[in-house]
């Protein structure tokens, strides 16, 4: 979407560019003192697409360790973007290439799986059509902005099915959001800021573990030996049932609306606090700690089960303490045994 107001020779950079805009596809509309322009991509390299395909291509030149040992190779990575997208515009549904969040999922959709994985062939993919939203009349501009982010949203995740789930019910949909940069972080409004927040190593790691849960579990694997390989060594079979069919809540703590509390860290949280008898006051706690952001290795996640164990087994006795920040506390004190040499933590 570009906007720009009536008579101006001003519009933004994307509708300047046309090179991304087929001027046959315009649909204009009078919204207030403004004229909207729905603009449809005819290219393959969207602007929020090659933002973040290179930022993730300059992360794999760092020194993380996991993401060095995991990464794909670069032409391969490339190769698969370049497939991806062209699929999409194919069957002229390029909502998703247009959206940066969206667009980043299509980036480590191709970083993480490759096409051996494949389930069915790319090119037997048959997305649902998309309701022309230029004759879309009464519709305020946010309305329209927010319906196609959601129908982009609709399209990648037709595509993740179509490619590595068997079984619809195989793979419930917070694990479809393994590919996004879903740990508290709002998903940016504008591509020039689209790579900042979320193309990093520790995310990158988070995303890409929970992404082989969903491949393994999409394939028809055991759900309880990926989880335990991926996540958490020490998860139980009644953890990984209740990670696999977690429901968010109406209102969840620190999220916007329940559909942003739809992503597999806030699931893996929900099922151990619950498998362990804690109350949904101790879930609160754990979304709002450092537990709700980040995945450690094995021996982290281990530990933090413990911690979250320990705190809700003393519940009443910390009725008057932030078991949140007791939370921080525990996995800070954890992590600072880690760094002096000789010490250890238990």
């Amino acid at each position: 979407w570009a906007l720009r107001s009536h008579g101006s020779s001003t519009s933004s950079s994307l509708s300047r560019s046309s090179r991304s805009v087929d001027a046959r596809r315009c649909a204009h509309r009078g919204v207030g003192s403004f004229r909207v322009i729905a603009t449809q991509y005819t290219t393959p390299s969207p602007a929020p697409l090659e933002n973040v395909t290179r930022a993730s291509l300059r992360m794999y030149k760092g020194e993380h360790k996991y993401v060095s040992d995991n990464a794909r190779p670069a032409d391969a990575f490339l190769t698969t973007v370049d497939a991806l997208t062209s699929a999409a515009i194919d069957r002229d549904v390029t909502s998703f290439l247009q959206q940066p969040a969206i667009s980043l999922q299509l980036v480590r959709f191709a970083e993480f799986v490759s096409e051996e994985e494949y389930i069915r062939p790319l090119d037997e993919w048959e997305p649902s059509p998309i309701p022309d939203m230029s004759a879309m009349d009464g519709v305020s501009f946010e309305e329209l902005r927010m319906l196609s982010v959601s129908y982009g949203q609709e399209q990648f995740d037709s595509l993740v099915r179509h490619l590595i789930v068997r079984y619809d019910d195989a793979a419930p949909e917070h694990l479809i959001r393994a590919f996004s940069p879903f740990y508290g972080l709002a998903g940016a409004e504008h591509w020039a800021r689209a790579e900042s927040p979320f193309v990093n190593p520790k995310n990158w790691e988070m995303c890409r573990r929970f992404c082989r849960v969903l491949v393994d579990v999409g394939a028809g694997g055991s759900a309880a030996a990926a989880c335990k390989r991926e996540l958490c060594p020490t998860l139980t079979k009644s953890m990984v049932h209740a990670f696999m069919t977690y429901e968010p809540s109406e209102s969840m703590p620190g999220f916007g609306r329940a559909r942003e509390a739809v992503n597999p860290l806030t699931a893996l949280r929900s099922a151990q606090v619950s498998e362990l008898g804690g109350s949904s006051s101790m879930s609160r706690s754990a979304y709002a700690s450092i537990l709700g952001q980040t995945l450690g290795d094995a021996e982290e996640e281990a530990f933090a089960q413990k911690a979250l164990e320990f705190c809700i087994t003393r519940e009443k006795e910390l009725s008057n303490v932030d078991s949140s920040a007791f939370l921080n506390y525990l996995m800070a004190t954890y992590r600072t045994s880690l760094m002096e040499e000789g010490e250890t933590f238990s």
